[in-house]
């Protein structure tokens, strides 16, 4: 995780190419506007410019660059305006170096722009390149680490809203979800080892599966006479991720108006008068010690996956460790284009790049959630797959996430083998690999594996005509 501003600049996704025309720069249009903007520096940022260049001019008690004249009005001092190019570009300042994007620091919190003044942004909107470049960096704005950094350094981000008609909304760069909600973790806990089938534990029960989510959402956990739910708020409303039942009946709070991650169990403490069932799809258990053996007829066709990445090439299955970081979201960007040109539908779409920010919790808190992470190396000592899983009951291990190279064939059968085998799961009677998400091949392929459980997952809609929960 990042400790500075200087290796957050680093990984900071960019788009203007390195000598384009940088008279655009954000502070410059802003001045010759007649605005009297420059960007707040953070001290990283002044270290870096005194570092390499000492001549330098800034506001030293504002932490501002400082603006000088120019035949447009104003610009800033590091601006060579014959030449129409930065002076200290290898060290130019975080605002400077994001651009066209601007954190705004609001009074709800910190947004993301794009600059629509800027030239190169005008030419290229609307381009596969332009959608991808905000895909990547809104997945980058959502990281924890990012968000906690640009957390303490938010009394140096200026305020754009009052420039919203040059301004694109990107995102909000919510708060860091509080660290202390991981107490949460053991309530959870607790009530997936009261299950009386533990196989039957949807996977929503698993602290991990809802946290990786908590990009997203603002979570609120509730509890009120033994029941326990959790809300999941949106600025466009809420709704309950779940809830647990008391005397054989669900209770929601009164604002939610739907409930998702209902499993068959739980519709038997349904009042069917209030509520309309929705299918959501199945989830998919396992015998660990089947996927282990893969004996029979009925494992016949894993068993070819499996010795044929065995025979086309040696791999190595190992822990992830945090230097893995980098390698993974390479994988993950090649495994996500390569998905999404088999994909049609716009929700699949979506939940495809909904999945970077998910993956990326995961990379961050692996050891604070008590995550097993492992990845696959080939030969070369290259990243070609990454898994990670957690722990949902006493019986049940539950496999958040596995993206295999594509260009591997047989390794997403060698990933799972290996995880089912894996000392740290081998305690373990099954093994929960969530859901389908509804969609017809990811159904074929987990039914291929033939689970000893496949279990329904709906969501409860309030009918019109009734405003209280049950």
């Amino acid at each position: 995780m990042f400790t500075d501003i200087a290796g957050m600049l680093s990984a900071v996704p960019t788009f203007i190419p390195p000598g384009y025309c940088l008279s655009c720069r954000g502070c410059c249009v802003f001045a010759h506007s007649g605005g009297d903007w420059s960007p707040r520096l953070t001290e990283d940022d002044v270290r870096m410019i005194a570092g390499q260049h000492s001549g330098g001019e800034w506001r030293d008690g504002e932490m501002r660059l400082v603006l000088v004249p120019s035949p447009e009005g104003r610009a800033c001092c590091f601006l060579d305006q014959t030449q129409h190019t930065c002076r200290i570009y290898p060290s130019r300042p975080l605002e400077c170096r994001i651009y066209p994007l601007l954190l705004s620091s609001e009074a709800e919190g910190i947004r993301l722009y794009v600059h629509e003044a800027c030239p190169y942004v005008r030419t290229q909107q609307g381009t596969a390149s332009w959608r991808s470049y905000l895909a990547r960096a809104k997945a980058f704005f959502s990281r924890p680490d990012v968000r906690r950094m640009l957390a303490a350094q938010r009394p140096v981000l200026a305020d754009y809203s009052k420039a919203a008609c040059e301004l694109e909304f990107v995102c909000d760069v919510r708060t860091v979800f509080p660290d202390d909600l991981l107490s949460c973790q053991s309530l959870l806990q607790e009530r997936a080892d009261r299950e009386p089938d533990p196989s039957l534990m949807l996977s929503a029960w698993s602290f991990a599966a809802l946290f990786m989510w908590q990009d997203h959402f603002d979570l609120i956990f509730h509890q009120d006479k033994g029941a326990l739910w959790v809300e999941a708020r949106q600025p466009v409303g809420s709704f309950c991720y779940f809830a647990s039942s008391t005397g054989g009946f669900l209770r929601l709070p009164d604002s939610c108006g739907r409930m998702e991650n209902v499993s068959a169990s739980d519709l038997s403490g349904v009042d069917l008068l209030r509520w309309q069932v929705e299918p959501r799809g199945h989830e998919y258990v396992y015998r660990r010690e089947d996927i282990v053996h893969l004996r029979g007829n009925a494992f016949k066709s894993q068993r070819h996956e499996l010795n044929r990445a065995l025979r086309a090439f040696p791999l190595r299955w190992r822990d992830y460790q945090p230097g893995d970081r980098q390698a993974s979201l390479v994988l993950l960007e090649r495994w996500l284009d390569r998905k999404k040109k088999k994909i049609q539908d716009d929700m699949s779409l979506f939940m495809l790049e909904d999945a970077r920010d998910a993956h990326a919790v995961l990379w961050d808190y692996c050891r604070p959630l008590a995550l097993e992470g492992r990845v696959a190396e080939d030969a070369s000592g290259r990243l070609v797959g990454y898994t990670f899983g957690v722990r949902l009951n006493a019986a049940v291990f539950c496999v958040l996430v596995e993206v295999a190279d594509p260009d591997y064939p047989g390794l997403s059968a060698w990933m799972f083998h290996s995880l089912a085998a894996d000392p740290a799961v081998e305690g373990f009677e099954f093994l929960n690999v969530m859901d389908d998400a509804r969609q017809a091949s990811l159904a074929a392929h987990k039914m291929s594996w033939n689970p000893v459980r496949v279990l329904p997952v709906c969501a409860l809609r309030k009918k019109e005509g009734y405003v209280q929960a049950c």
